[in-house]
């Protein structure tokens, strides 16, 4: 699983992600820390000047394992689950192998194309359902347009659309936001549906169509 990870005093990378436990702002991740070279329990979520901040961006989710709301790679599940007897978390020789070989196969390309509805999911959770989110600015390109969109949950989500079928958005910086996303694949063609929490016509949705999707965070 790929992950960006931002923490404090730009203590920020690209890493894997070996488990995860989604639970609202108590979220945790377990990741590798390439520079200390261990595993590390993180919150997704923490406090800064009285309010919570997002710190990890789970870009490709891989689940072997589920047990007690985490998921993730099995060897490290299995640590976990020995917490129910030990009563601390503590990760194996095996696990940190497994870290070190995964982390040692990282490709970190300037784009993240979408090419199967997992990509589009890991997307979606990315920009939290794109909700109360919004078009920043668009441009065009000679075969398709890029979208930047402020999610308002600590990140950018800047899309590049290639080989538009259609492109029904009406961009209205002053007024349009998003409340929720529906991203498929569809007869080959991505359809990307965000769902208007509040605009000024009667839309309920913009809609964009097109051949190729790519993405990446911009913080």
């Amino acid at each position: 699983m790929l992950v960006y990870y931002r923490g404090n005093n730009n203590d920020s990378y690209y890493t894997i992600a070996l488990a995860f436990k989604y639970n609202g702002l108590n979220s945790k991740i377990v990741l590798f820390n390439p520079f200390t070279q261990n595993i590390q329990i993180k919150k997704l979520w923490v406090k800064n000047n009285n309010r919570r901040i997002r710190c990890a961006y789970i870009i490709e989710e891989i689940i072997e394992e589920t047990y007690n709301n985490w998921n993730g790679y099995k060897a490290i599940i299995n640590d976990i689950k020995s917490k129910s007897l030990f009563g601390k978390i503590k990760f194996s020789d095996s696990s940190l192998e497994l870290a070190n070989e995964l982390y040692s196969k990282i490709e970190i390309t300037d784009w993240f194309e979408c090419k199967n509805d997992n990509q589009l999911n890991s997307l979606k959770n990315v920009a939290l359902d794109f909700h109360d989110s919004y078009i920043k600015k668009t441009k065009d390109l000679n075969n398709g347009k890029r979208i930047l969109i402020d999610t308002t949950w600590d990140c950018f989500i800047e899309l590049k659309c290639i080989d538009i079928f259609k492109y029904d958005v009406l961009f209205d910086l002053s007024f349009e936001y998003y409340s929720d996303s529906n991203l498929y694949i569809k007869d080959d063609v991505i359809n990307i549906e965000f769902e208007l929490g509040c605009s000024n016509d009667d839309r309920y949705f913009d809609i964009i169509q097109c051949k190729k999707l790519y993405w990446r965070i911009k913080l």
